[in-house]
């Protein structure tokens, strides 16, 4: 598999960099040079930031309607969380062709919602994967769906068995550690989403899945929270998720909220936009932003903006 994650650097990019460099040699001499801090490298396109940091942690929650979709690669490991809709299935394949992807060594499925498993099956046909993670659902609440079927039996007939993860978990790959924050316990389905909190170096992540107050709220009260550098927000911007006690407690310095262009939940709602907007986070949105993606050389992150895959 090639872990490279973005194409190479157009022509037009490094005559842009080489006017920029000879730009600041002009300045020097004239001792005038501005302050650094003025410069954002979140700010400089996908392709220049590759350019820049190398092959490092790469995070990439998907455009995928109203559904999740995340694929995180480090080193040659790459792991999925949820698989969208049926509906996104064409999207998160091309995802994968134009990556290179025919290798998953694990995947999340955070809760069985059609929104979060729909494309599993196609997932599973056009990948080797290794790994399968589900939450800890009560049967009260396993759905009787058709789709959660084939996808237990596709599972079976690989001969893949199913991991239940459980709070405290830790899976570690090149450098990096997933670390399961909470799974089940609930009367909920959206509440049993796993949770699951990715570590690099100095940098952090956080993966909501559809977990509202109850969630968050257990996760405060056990002292389960901190600063994390990106927040994928839970249940795509609903009113009931995304608190600002728990803002406050993680203090993200991006919010990720998946949602679908024009969806019938009115997606995210107007109380979740305040609240983020008062934490003075910076807002990403895959139905504005298309594929939101992030690079992390374990120091600092970096989010890519006019994302390849998105515009493609």
């Amino acid at each position: 598999m090639n872990n490279k994650i973005y194409i190479r650097i157009p022509k037009s990019v490094l005559a842009v960099v080489a006017a920029l460099m000879c730009g600041l040699f002009v300045l020097t001499f004239l001792d005038i040079l501005p302050d650094l801090d003025d410069f954002y490298l979140e700010d400089i396109p996908a392709e220049t930031v590759s350019a820049i940091t190398g092959d490092k942690l790469a995070v990439d929650i998907l455009s995928v309607g109203q559904g999740d979709c995340t694929v995180i690669s480090l080193g040659g490991y790459v792991f999925m969380i949820d698989a969208g809709e049926r509906s996104s299935k064409d999207e998160i394949l091309a995802y994968l062709e134009r990556n290179e992807i025919d290798s998953i060594t694990g995947l999340f499925i955070t809760h069985p919602h059609a929104d979060h498993i729909g494309s599993m099956c196609a997932v599973l046909d056009s990948c080797d994967v290794g790994e399968i993670w589900f939450a800890d659902i009560p049967d009260s609440l396993t759905p009787a769906t058709s789709t959660y079927a084939n996808i237990l039996k596709k599972i079976s007939d690989m001969g893949k068995t199913i991991e239940i993860a459980e709070p405290g978990d830790k899976i570690k790959f090149g450098g990096a550690v997933f670390t399961v924050l909470s799974s089940g316990e609930y009367d909920d389905l959206n509440n049993c989403s796993i949770v699951i909190r990715l570590d690099y170096g100095e940098t952090s992540f956080l993966f909501m899945g559809d977990a509202v107050f109850d969630a968050e709220n257990n996760l405060l009260e056990n002292g389960m929270l901190g600063h994390v550098n990106v927040l994928k927000s839970g249940h795509h911007g609903s009113a009931e998720s995304t608190s600002t006690e728990f803002l406050n407690a993680v203090s993200p310095d991006y919010v990720v909220c998946s949602c679908g262009v024009g969806n019938d939940y009115d997606f995210p709602r107007r109380e979740y936009l305040e609240r983020v907007e008062k934490c003075g986070a910076r807002l990403l949105r895959t139905d504005i932003c298309g594929n939101v993606s992030f690079v992390s050389d374990g120091v600092d992150v970096y989010y890519c903006p006019n994302d390849l895959d998105a515009a493609a």
